[in-house]
């Protein structure tokens, strides 16, 4: 759960580094993933299994249309990130997480009372992070979104 965690800072903290809307795409699919396997390993597998098939399938949506869009833009593939891969793994080491036992039969109810606050609070994070992905991607070179019929 400790490198699942330090996987998704790691792609938390490589928004920054990336240019296309490709690279864009599949970190938020996988840090999507990421959290909904986080939420099913700590809570009700219900919820992860909810909270992906949602999740990815908005993306999976919004980035078609975003890459249709820019369709010319070439994807860059960066080495210098290990740095960062090696931040974010010492930093998920340093925080001692204690999650519950995975545990199916849980009740909603029981579930909700140990993760209520954090996990809206996380959810409304992680959604907030996507739309700032969306506005970088849109506004990535300065015009309107716009489909040009040549």
């Amino acid at each position: 759960m400790i490198v699942l965690f330090g996987l998704g800072m790691f792609l938390v903290f490589s928004f920054c580094f990336l240019r296309s809307p490709v690279s864009y795409g599949g970190a938020l699919i996988a840090l999507s993933t990421i959290g909904a396997l986080l939420l099913s390993l700590g809570c009700s597998t219900w919820y992860g299994y909810l909270l992906f098939l949602v999740y990815v399938g908005g993306l999976l949506v919004l980035f078609l249309y975003i890459i249709m869009l820019s369709s010319n833009f070439n994807l860059q593939v960066s080495f210098k990130l290990m740095g960062l891969i090696f931040l974010a793994f010492l930093v998920s080491k340093l925080y001692n997480f204690s999650y519950p036992k995975n545990s199916l039969g849980v009740s909603l109810s029981e579930c909700s009372e140990d993760f209520s606050l954090g996990l809206f609070l996380g959810l409304g994070g992680l959604l907030l992070l996507v739309f700032f992905a969306i506005v970088h991607i849109v506004f990535l070179k300065g015009q309107p979104v716009q489909v040009k019929n040549d």
